[in-house]
């Protein structure tokens, strides 16, 4: 299988024309390496690099074993399938990084609009992506969004709670590639769908 991407949690490999597998790193020094390249004042505080490794390789194992029993939500998550070591399968779709390329202000709109949707509604049947990384770890299927990475969710109520608070799809260092106009649409738009009920209450 060719390889074609990884992140701080797996590689990607094509697997075939429309999946791809995605295979948990097993080098330590590999995914330590990962989270610098992101986070490099990491260098100086070994203890806290090593913390960060062995919290996202466990939340990966937790966050795949509770999903596992959303098959009702397998369209939103891109067909997971998912094995006992990690590993899983998925339908291949396009990355938003990539499918935003040239989008007009229309069609960019929209397709927030949808993200929102779609993540409101994971929201109520009990879980979020940590980061809301609408960039990487969303992606477009049949032309609809999907929730493509899979190793970092919250289920628990007070933790979901708490990183809504924080609002991390405003997040500068998820949405930097995007245009200002389009920052500020995605900000605007979420806030609208996770805080405007809070608000209200």
């Amino acid at each position: 299988m060719k390889r074609i991407g990884h992140g701080w949690q797996v590689a990607v490999y094509e697997y075939g024309t429309h999946y791809v597998y995605k295979k948990p790193h097993t080098s330590y020094f590999f995914v330590c390496m990962t989270i610098l390249k992101d986070f490099p004042p990491l260098i100086l505080q070994p203890l806290k690099l090593h913390r960060w490794r062995r919290i996202v390789q466990q939340r990966q194992l937790a966050s795949l074993r509770v999903i596992a029993n959303y098959i009702h939500l397998s369209k939103y998550l891109a067909h997971p399938v998912i094995e006992s070591s990690g590993a899983y399968y998925q339908s291949r779709a396009i990355p938003v990084y990539r499918y935003v390329e040239n989008l007009s202000k229309e069609k960019f709109e929209e397709l927030v609009d949808d993200y929102a949707r779609l993540t409101y509604y994971l929201y109520e049947q009990g879980f979020i992506d940590k980061s809301f990384n609408f960039l990487k770890n969303f992606g477009i299927l049949d032309g609809e969004v999907v929730l493509t990475d899979l190793g970092e969710l919250f289920f628990g109520e007070q933790e979901i709670r708490e990183q809504l608070e924080k609002r991390p799809w405003a997040h500068i260092k998820f949405i930097l590639a995007l245009s200002k106009e389009q920052r500020r649409y995605l900000v605007k738009v979420m806030d609208e769908t996770f805080l405007s009920e809070k608000n209200n209450t």
